[in-house]
């Protein structure tokens, strides 16, 4: 299974923190919001809703191999998304971030294609997927990622990038224009840093704190996969600082406004 650009599952914690990230919602969710559903996001038909929509709630179901494919600057959902479900899924699962791309992936095609390609040739061929743990941590100066891997990769990277201010959690490449209706460029973008090898099969990245705003960063890892094919899966992002710029919102004051 390969859920793709839709990670929005725990729905009611999600939109929660999606709110204290950005402080109202992203202009792509235009269309729930004529409808109201974001003031209705504490109401007990939210909670009963969600109950049978929330992907969340079939998790027990899930014990098929799983990519999920995101993206480090979709418009609709945020890089971080998978704090709040990841760990209640079962195994094997993967994650897969592709940097430096929006909601629709335009320009990612081929990477896309490749690696559903190595991902559902290791299921036909009854080969056994690699193994990945990692771990997020941050202090007051940095924060870290430690990757353990089953197996030694052929290839690793870790992607950075950090918010162009101070006022939302936001690495969005596609915001609202404050003075208008439309869309604009909102240019983060997502540089190689240095991975540190502690061993064949243990990684570590470290990025400083910013000054100003937030940074985020994640690791990238390729695997051999069968007939010369290349597993690509990457870890969860971590921001630091690990803050919010907004005070969460609760009942009617969740109605909010489009940025």
């Amino acid at each position: 299974m390969v859920p793709t650009v839709m990670d929005l599952l725990n729905i009611q914690k999600n939109l929660h923190h999606h709110y204290r990230s950005l402080g109202g919602w992203t202009f792509a969710f235009g269309d729930y919001y004529t409808e109201r559903v974001t003031i209705d996001l504490d109401s007990p038909v939210m909670k009963l809703m969600q109950a049978v929509i929330d992907p969340i709630t079939y998790s027990n179901r899930y014990t098929m191999p799983k990519m999920i494919v995101t993206t480090s600057g979709d418009e609709f959902f945020l890089p971080d998304d998978s704090y709040y479900y990841f760990d209640q899924l079962p195994g094997p699962k993967f994650l897969r971030i592709v940097p430096n791309a929006e909601h629709s992936m335009k320009g990612h095609l081929m990477s896309d294609i490749l690696a559903l390609h190595s991902f559902y040739l290791t299921i036909l061929e009854n080969a056994t997927f690699p193994t990945m743990s990692w771990t997020r941590s941050s202090t007051s100066i940095n924060g870290k990622i430690m990757l353990t891997t089953s197996v030694e990769p052929i290839k690793v990277t870790m992607y950075y990038a950090k918010t162009l201010d101070g006022i939302r959690r936001d690495f969005r490449l596609v915001v609202k224009d404050p003075n208008s209706q439309n869309p604009m460029v909102h240019p983060v973008v997502w540089l190689n840093g240095e991975v540190q090898k502690i061993n064949a099969t243990q990684y570590m990245a470290v990025v400083d704190r910013p000054i100003v705003g937030w940074a985020a960063f994640f690791i990238q890892v390729h695997f051999n996969g069968p007939k010369g094919s290349t597993l690509e899966f990457t870890t969860e992002v971590n921001i630091v600082p690990d803050t919010f710029p907004f005070p969460d919102c609760s009942g009617t004051s969740c109605v909010g406004s489009l940025v």
